[in-house]
């Protein structure tokens, strides 16, 4: 019986023994896949860490440029409004002249009157028909140089009225830095 009993152990112990070796071969196996699996996870945090830097700096680069497109619009809107002054002070000065011109055209066309006027008189005094076709010339010459300024007041009018149109125009279009960043953000 004790052999019997003996044997029993030793096959217990040998069966013992096989499955000891199948578990530490599945051990080993197991922490052989855990070391692979730590370095792919290792690799690809790695590669995630690459990417989240990569992706950072881009986005400081996109920043950057953002920021430095807002200060060149920001210059350039500076500019159009300095531009906007300058034309609205020119046309100011544009308009008084015109109105100089204007009151300086009613002075030569009332000149204009009294020499027909004159004319007029001369002609029932018996002036000669030369003096007379003289001053008729120079009338003439008068009227003619005066339809051209008044050409030339209409132009510059003209003028006027099209560059307050683009100062309105300007001043509508106008828009703040922070929407202007806003936009190029967004």
């Amino acid at each position: 019986m004790k052999d019997n009993s003996l044997q029993l152990e030793k096959a217990k112990a040998s069966a013992l023994a096989i499955q000891l070796e199948k578990a530490k071969s599945e051990n080993e196996r197991i922490v052989e896949l855990l070391k692979k699996t730590q370095i792919s996870l290792q690799k690809q945090t790695q590669h995630n860490l690459t990417l989240q830097r990569q992706f950072a700096e881009k986005e400081k680069a996109q920043e950057r440029q953002a920021i430095a497109a807002a200060k060149v619009k920001r210059d350039e809107m500076q500019n159009l409004r300095e531009e906007l002054l300058t034309a609205q002070r020119d046309l100011t000065k544009q308009l008084s002249l015109s109105k100089q011109r204007e009151q300086e055209h009613e002075k030569q066309v009332n000149r204009l009157k009294r020499q027909c006027e004159q004319q007029e008189n001369d002609r029932s005094n018996g002036e000669s028909w030369r003096s007379m076709e003289q001053r008729t010339n120079t009338l003439e010459k008068c009227q003619s140089e005066l339809l051209v300024l008044v050409k030339k007041q209409m132009k510059l009018i003209e003028i006027l009225k099209e560059q307050r149109s683009h100062a309105r125009a300007a001043a509508l279009l106008g828009i703040t830095e922070k929407t202007f960043v806003k936009e190029v953000i967004a």
